[in-house]
């Protein structure tokens, strides 16, 4: 959820809490979070991004992008 979290704040998304999710996780799990992230550094407090959460979201990002070449590799014969 913590990935998640830092992909829709990085893209400008402030209010999770009422962003209109396909599948809404848990209020819980949301807040949950956010706290962890806070306490981790990668959010100020005002929910905003730090320099690290920023650096965090990019090495989550550039991991995706190899998913697809995993993907086929593994449907591939």
């Amino acid at each position: 959820m913590g990935n998640v979290v830092l992909l829709l704040k990085s893209l400008g998304v402030s209010d999770l809490v009422n962003f209109d999710f396909m599948d809404r996780p848990p209020a819980d799990a949301l807040i949950r979070s956010l706290e962890q992230l806070y306490a981790l550094g990668a959010l100020n407090d005002r929910g905003e991004l730090t320099k690290l959460g920023r650096r965090s979201k990019s090495k989550f990002t550039s991991s995706l992008s190899v998913l697809p070449t995993k993907l086929e590799s593994l449907f591939s014969t």
